[in-house]
């Protein structure tokens, strides 16, 4: 007999003699198979050990890409925040000291020039040797300014100057 159809007929009524009893010894059954079960102490399990085993392996594969996938995504999200920033800060401090640049290149070489002159002897020529154009940052920065590191040579000695973007001023580097 096809227990189901046969359960169906238990349930409306519709079932003989022999069907109910079939159905009630089927249930009876069933019942006796979990008093087992929770004799021994054991939860039904429906699967067996070895997927358990392979679903065990999986979670844990799963778990650890998950891992690292999620601490990948979050230290590319902290760089690209740390990078816009940053940019904003040095671009916002690079346009004040743009904006206070009174000196250019070949005025501050030629200040270089005129301060080891009129400072120090010079055996000959006096000569620049390199001059670079630096951002020097302020903690309020409105107040950055560019300056330029510039070496010059007299024929006797080498001298590390700063000559200030925006004031002209030159000082020992």
């Amino acid at each position: 007999m096809n227990f189901e159809q046969t359960y169906k007929k238990y349930l409306d009524g519709t079932a003989t003699e022999e069907e109910k009893t079939f159905v009630e010894n089927e249930i009876k059954k069933c019942n006796d198979l979990f008093a087992v079960i929770e004799r021994q102490g054991e939860p039904a399990s429906y699967t067996s050990p070895v997927a358990d085993e392979t679903v065990k392996k999986a979670k844990k594969r799963f778990s650890t890409r998950h891992t690292v996938r999620t601490v990948i995504v979050s230290l590319i999200v902290a760089i690209v925040v740390v990078g816009a920033i940053l940019g904003g800060v040095f671009g916002a401090a690079g346009a004040y000291a743009k904006k206070n640049l009174v000196v250019n290149k070949a005025q501050a070489e030629s200040i270089a020039i005129a301060y080891v002159a009129d400072n120090y002897r010079s055996a000959g020529k006096i000569v620049v040797t390199s001059c670079e154009r630096e951002l020097r940052m302020k903690t309020k920065l409105s107040g950055s300014v560019y300056v330029y590191e510039i070496e010059v040579f007299n024929g006797f000695a080498k001298f590390e100057l700063v000559v200030d973007g925006k004031s002209g001023l030159v000082y020992m580097g």
